[in-house]
């Protein structure tokens, strides 16, 4: 019921189910979001894409919104980690997003990156991103999580 156009400019969701959920995805998995729904105002980061899981209260963020900012930038943070690795060779060590951006501290040994080096990243990178991998919270099974 939104217009395609914003539909395409979403970044992330939130919701709340002030009734409880209907049905669940999560059933023996073990989500870092869940805590959100049973703490404060109940409100937790939901991925666009992923399905509804019963009557809530939705709101969607675009890149001009903090939140969606945040998210966008974590994302890059993970496209620019998987550059690294695939064109260095590196050992990624801390990525997150920033105010302003975002970065990824990684260990390279003894190479130095250098001006040159952006070049080889960027282009990494822009085929990372148009292979059109999809993004994802990581839920874990209780199992994984221990």
């Amino acid at each position: 019921m939104i217009s395609k156009q914003f539909a395409e400019k979403v970044v992330v969701s939130s919701v709340r189910y002030p009734s409880g959920r209907i049905a669940t995805l999560d059933t023996g998995l073990e989500n870092p979001e869940a805590k959100a729904e049973k703490e404060g105002d109940g409100w937790m980061q939901w991925d666009a894409t992923r399905p509804l899981e019963g009557n809530c209260d939705l709101k969607l963020f675009t890149f001009d919104d903090p939140e969606g900012k945040e998210v966008f930038w974590h994302s890059s943070a993970h496209v620019l980690g998987e550059t690294l690795e695939q064109e260095f060779g590196v050992h990624l060590c801390h990525g997150p997003p920033t105010d302003s951006g975002f970065f990824y501290d990684s260990y390279c040994g003894s190479d130095i990156f250098t001006d040159k080096s952006y070049k080889a990243i960027e282009e990494v990178a822009k085929k990372i991103v148009t292979a059109s991998q999809t993004f994802h919270r990581l839920i874990l099974t209780k199992k994984q999580a221990l």
